[in-house]
C-alpha cells in the first residue's frame, strides 16, 4: 500500500472516496454524462466488493485471494490496468499492509475485541454522514450488501487497517518528541520518512518466516487471478492459496 500514512485511515473510513478517486481520471462535457459515469463507477465498484465478501464467506480466512481479487478488479475495471499490473500492485500492496501489521505486532501493538466493534461502528456511522450515503446504499443494495456485511464480513482487511492506524501513531510520536526524535527539517518530511520506514519494513518482512509460509499462498493467488480472475469456489479450493500456518 503505497503511501501509508495517517489520512490513509481516513481514505478508508469512507470507502467512497475510492469511487470518487477513480472519477478523477475522466472529463466531460455534460453533467448529465457525468452523473451517469459516476452512477456505473460506484455500482460496479459495489460490486466488486460484494464478491469479496462472498469470497471470504465461502473460502474462509487465512488466504489471500479475496483481497488480491478486489484491489486487481478494482484497478482493472475503474482504472484501465491491465490484469498483470493490477494483480501485482494489488500483491504489493498485501505485502506492505502485512509487514506494517507484522512490525506492529513485533512492538507490542494489538487491537482487542472491543476496540474493533468500536472502530467498526465508527466506519459505519462515518460512511452514513456522508453527502453521498443515499446513493451509497442505493448501490449497496442493488448489489445485495450492507453496510454491516462489508465491513464485519472484512474483518481481516479492517483489523490489519487499525492495526497499521496504531503503529503510524507510535511511529510519529517517537519522531515528534520521543526516543527517535527528529530535526525540525524532517519533521517536514515525515511523509517521505515514513515512506522509507515501510520499504525497511517491508524488506525486513520477507527475510521472516512469516512471509515464507505466505509467499506461496501469495504466488498462487497472483496465479489464479491472472489466469481466470475466477470467484468460482470450487475452482478455488483446489489451488493452494491457504497460507499454512504450521510452516
Amino acid at each position: 500500500m503505497k503511501n501509508i500514512n495517517r489520512t490513509m485511515l481516513i481514505i478508508i473510513l469512507l470507502a467512497i472516496a475510492v469511487v470518487i478517486a477513480a472519477f478523477s481520471a475522466f472529463h466531460f462535457s455534460h453533467a448529465e454524462d457525468e452523473d451517469e459515469v459516476a452512477t456505473d463507477t460506484l455500482m460496479k465498484h459495489t460490486a466488486i466488493q460484494q464478491k469479496e465478501i462472498d469470497l471470504i464467506e465461502k473460502l474462509g480466512g487465512n488466504t489471500p485471494y479475496p483481497q488480491i481479487y478486489v484491489t486487481a478488479e478494482t484497478l482493472v475495471q475503474l482504472k484501465g490496468y491491465d490484469k498483470d499490473k493490477a494483480v501485482q500492485e494489488a500483491a504489493d500492496r498485501y505485502v506492505e499492509r502485512k509487514a506494517l501489521v507484522w512490525a506492529a505486532e513485533k512492538n507490542g501493538i494489538l487491537v482487542s475485541d472491543q476496540e474493533f466493534e468500536s472502530y467498526i461502528q465508527m466506519l459505519i456511522d462515518s460512511i452514513k454522514t456522508a453527502d453521498n450515503y443515499d446513493e451509497l446504499k442505493a448501490a449497496y443494495d442493488a448489489n445485495g450488501l450492507t453496510l454491516d456485511e462489508l465491513y464485519r464480513g472484512n474483518e481481516e482487511f479492517y483489523r490489519d487497517n487499525y492495526i497499521i492506524d496504531k503503529l503510524y501513531d507510535k511511529w510519529l510520536q517517537q519522531r515528534l518528541d520521543g526516543e527517535t526524535k527528529v530535526s525540525q527539517d524532517e519533521q517536514e518530511n515525515l511523509d517521505k520518512t515514513w515512506e522509507t520506514f515501510i520499504k525497511e519494513t517491508v524488506d525486513e518482512y520477507k527475510k521472516s518466516k512469516t512471509f515464507k509460509a505466505a509467499k506461496l499462498a501469495l504466488d498462487a493467488s497472483k496465479k489464479i487471478y491472472s489466469a481466470k480472475q475466477t470467484t468460482n469456489v470450487t475452482e478455488l479450493k483446489n489451488e493452494k492459496i491457504w497460507i499454512d500456518v504450521n510452516e
